[in-house]
This record gives structure tokens, sequence and C-alpha cells, in this order.
């Protein structure tokens, strides 16, 4: 007898790691067939035996443990048990190991980040950032371990979440909150802005700003020269019309 090819719906790449404990496999059943036996385990090699579990196309389990499984399964033709068809299939519903953000160089223009997890069933992925309400940005795994450089912040505190996923997509994530700081007279010009702001007193003193720019503009000599140039400009025009005129008369 051939050997039967299985199927499953629920974790279709045997290369794959899956976080869904409750695997369902699925088989077409050949004319002449009357029983099938499977078993699932955690080697290659198991044999499901020769007690019928029913005559069925699919099976369904639940809570299987994690790590590398296989499905095996053979059917009876005629009252001949065939060869044993088998199936890898990976689960890991853990999540990775909890981990903590070091920063160095913190209160500098580039604060840097260390950090690392570990995944003792399928590993890790890879890691994602996400810096205050950004979108969350993609780490190579690589990086872990590495000192990591926040680059092109703007300066004050910033909230810093790193997550750590593994290859059948549990995550976890860590947290800090860094500094970023930069020229003595550019911190001292942003926690000016930052003081008005938090009291409410910026949009006043815009508006006071506006208002003395105007006045100074309409007193000042520069505008009054201008005005002059205008009027000048003005009555060269209506000069030149008048010219027009006479020679038309």
């Amino acid at each position: 007898l051939p050997r039967t090819e299985i199927t499953s719906t629920t974790h279709l790449d045997q290369e794959k790691w899956y976080s869904n404990a409750n695997p369902v496999f699925k088989w077409k059943l050949s004319e002449g067939v009357d029983a099938v036996s499977y078993l699932v385990t955690d080697t290659s090699t198991s044999n499901p035996g020769t007690i019928p579990d029913g005559f069925v196309d699919q099976a369904q389990f639940t809570n299987i443990a994690g790590g590398v499984n296989y499905f095996h399964l053979r059917f009876r033709e005629n009252g001949v048990w065939g060869p044993i068809s088998h199936f890898k299939f990976q689960i890991d519903t853990k999540i990775p190991k909890e981990f903590n953000i070091v920063i160095t160089d913190d209160n500098s223009n580039e604060p840097k980040l260390t950090f690392e997890s570990a995944d003792d069933l399928s590993g890790i992925d890879h890691y994602e950032i996400k810096i205050d309400k950004k979108d969350w940005i993609v780490i190579d795994k690589l990086s872990a371990g590495h000192p990591y450089g926040l680059i092109n912040q703007g300066y004050g505190e910033h909230q810093i979440l790193i997550k750590a996923v593994d290859k059948a997509s549990n995550s976890i994530t860590a947290s800090a909150v860094v500094t970023v700081i930069g020229s003595s007279l550019q911190n001292k010009f942003t926690s000016v802005i930052r003081l008005l702001f938090q009291n409410g007193l910026f949009p006043a003193i815009i508006i006071a700003l506006i208002a003395l720019a105007h006045e100074f503009f309409v007193h000042s000599n520069m505008w009054k020269k201008i005005k002059k140039n205008l009027k000048l400009k003005k009555n060269d025009k209506n000069n030149i019309l008048n010219l027009r005129d006479i020679r038309k008369k």
C-alpha cells in the first residue's frame, strides 16, 4: 500500500512554528480502506499500531505540548495494514523571556539601548522598537546584546518600547524612558518654550509679539520711507497719464 498524504488546516507548513496547540489533520480515504490508526508523539518514526481509531478522514487534538511533534497515520485495506505516514508540526505557545532595556549615554544627543531576550522553543525571530507614538520598526535579532543608538530624536524625554518576537509570533515588551539633550543654548530655548506652553502663556506671547512688530513697522522710519516711495511712484504714474492727455489734445 502507498503512504498516505497528510495535510493540516492549522499547521500548514511543517517547517514553521505556530502558537496554536490544537492541531487538525486531514487525509483522503482511498477505495478499499476500512479503518485508520493514528498517533501523536515527539518522535519522527513512531508507530500508531494496529488498533483502529475508526473510519475517519480527519483528527483533531487539544493542548499538545510545545516543541517539535509528529502525527503518525496508517490505513487498513482489505485486512492488511499499510505503511506509516508522518507529518511534522511545531508548537510554541510561550512568550520569550522577560528582559530589560539598559540605557547608556543618557542625557546626550544619541542615547544607546542594549537589550536581549531568549526563547527556549522556536527562538527569537526579530525585535521591534516604538519611540513615543511613532510606528513600530523592525530590528534584526543580531542587534540584540549590542548598543543600539537612537539617532535624530528631538530634545527631551522619549518613551521607548522594545518587543521581542519569537518564530511563533509570541512576544513580550520592555519599556524605558530616555532623555535626549542638545546644545546648552538649545536646551535653554526649549526649556523656556516648554515652560510657556505648560503655563498657557505661549499663544498670548505670540499675539503680543505680532502686535509689537506691527506697531514697530507702522511707526518706524522704514515704513515712512516705503510710504513716501509708494506716494512718489503714484504721483509719477499720474504725471505720465496727464502728459498723455496733453499730447492727445
